[in-house]
């Protein structure tokens, strides 16, 4: 098992991209929720099943490539709500999450939400296919899942 350790220090933590790409032996990433990253995060093809704190401070990568890590449907879903939740973070034309690969499938149903309204409410989802679906219509978010 390996660990990569960010520095608790934002300040040293600015990146333009991140590429963490076939690291088999990778399993954890601390303080990943510090770090400035507004370009591409790459994490593919490790063992992180984990919560990867996507729009956390000033985490709010355009890419979020992080298919092919055994993620448990558990951290597919924690890891789409907190885009959700931080959904406003995100700007400009570019955002997109690709979560696929060997992850497994978020709950739910791709399905609008009850109250939705497309451009204009984003109702009330109550699982994780329900708010990728409002990411994508009502956000631009492009999103990719198993």
């Amino acid at each position: 098992m390996t660990t990569i350790i960010f520095p608790e220090n934002t300040e040293n933590s600015k990146f333009s991209t991140m590429n963490l790409f076939g690291c088999p032996l990778l399993t954890s990433l601390q303080n990943i929720e510090l770090i400035q990253l507004t370009a591409d995060f790459v994490a593919r093809a490790n063992q992180l099943n984990i919560d990867f704190k996507f729009g956390y401070n000033l985490f709010i990568p355009r890419l979020m490539d992080i298919r092919d890590n055994g993620l448990s449907q558990e951290m597919v879903d924690l890891n789409i709500d907190n885009i959700y939740q931080n959904r406003t973070k995100w700007t400009g034309p570019t955002k997109r999450l690709f979560i696929e690969g060997d992850n497994a499938v978020p709950s739910g149903t791709y399905q609008p939400p009850s109250g939705f309204v497309e451009g204009s409410e984003d109702g009330n989802p109550i699982s994780a296919k329900e708010q990728a679906y409002v990411l994508e219509k009502n956000y631009g978010f492009i999103i990719k899942t198993n």
